[in-house]
């Protein structure tokens, strides 16, 4: 409170503010996919492009998710199906921006659907608990979560089928038992790598469990679903990482050496804001027009299986908006 005070004081007093702030990203995972693809319609769903407000990703996403609801067809394969679909309507049970975002955040890190219908489970506890059985609870959360998956492709379908190319490119190579090196845009190497781990099992009375499983070196088994699920979150994190990497270089430069960073959460003194902002737009820049991942993944993929399939072909948003996109950090 003290600091805040003083601070107060040296602003009224005409001086800056040193007090400090944090800017974060739309859907950082969905921007780096939908630049990646260079899809016009998803840039401008997580702010690529340059607009006079903030789109919310979400709260669209809930708005599509609504109408899907509300056209009455069974979206589960069960017995319940269309008794859920009916029940969220007749009970007005909520298809909220916060749902929404307990799907679409997680998706991009490769969550499944019952995973998201279990979340939803959770948020909606209070809503749930006039239905004694769990089985009921639960149809109508994992149709919440199918109508909210559906959503997302419909408004992100370039992002989303780039997140399935991945995958079936990472299952060939965990399949023929491969460690690739990649080069980021910045010239760091990551190694793509997913091994089975060799457990050893302990009987432990005191501790009143069953067994603990312990990692016992490196194993020679590897597991091709696991590199399907984790290629896509992986490069979402390396470029990420990468355009963090540029930004401090570009901070530097400029003399700001106060910030913090989270993943794509970006602290700094009030009177850096903007240009922090500034910065880390040509940083997101120069990551996604010199990323060559896409390329180097297929000639890996390809060189030990033909069938492979294409990259999804790019659409037509034009990168250079991201340099007057104000709000693809705020």
């Amino acid at each position: 409170m003290l600091a805040f005070c003083l601070d107060y004081q040296r602003v009224v007093s005409g001086g800056l503010s040193h007090m400090p702030a944090c800017q974060d990203c739309t859907s950082s995972g969905f921007q780096v996919l939908s630049a990646l693809m260079r899809s016009d319609e998803g840039a401008g769903l997580v702010n690529l492009k340059p607009t006079d407000e903030p789109v919310d990703l979400y709260a669209k996403v809930a708005d599509r998710g609504r109408e899907i609801i509300a056209e009455g067809k069974p979206l589960i394969k069960s017995d319940l199906g269309e008794w859920a679909v009916q029940e969220i309507v007749a009970q007005g049970i909520p298809v909220s921006r916060k749902l929404s975002k307990a799907i679409v955040m997680p998706k991009v890190y490769g969550s499944r659907t019952m995973s998201g219908a279990q979340r939803i489970c959770e948020e909606l506890n209070a809503n749930l608990k006039v239905y004694e059985l769990d089985t009921l609870k639960f149809a109508i959360a994992h149709t919440l979560a199918v109508a909210l998956e559906q959503a997302l492709d419909e408004l992100m379908g370039p992002a989303t089928e780039f997140q399935k190319w991945l995958s079936s490119v990472g299952y060939i190579i965990g399949k023929n038992a491969l460690e690739p090196v990649l080069t980021l845009p910045d010239g760091f190497q990551v190694v793509i790598s997913e091994r089975e781990k060799h457990t050893i099992k302990i009987e432990n009375s005191y501790f009143k469990r069953e067994r603990f499983n312990f990692a016992t070196g490196l194993p020679d088994k590897f597991n091709p679903r696991r590199y399907a699920s984790t290629l896509p979150p992986n490069l979402v994190h390396a470029l990420d990482a990468t355009v963090l990497r540029i930004l401090a270089t570009k901070l530097e430069a400029h003399g700001i050496t106060s910030v913090t960073v989270c993943h794509d959460d970006i602290g700094c003194h009030c009177i850096h804001l903007e240009l922090v902002n500034k910065l880390y737009r040509e940083a997101f820049l120069e990551t996604i027009e010199k990323c060559t991942l896409i390329e180097q993944l297929y000639a890996i993929a390809k060189d030990v299986d033909d069938s492979t399939p294409q990259p999804p072909a790019q659409g037509e948003y034009d990168l250079n908006e991201i340099l007057t996109a104000r709000y693809a950090l705020s």
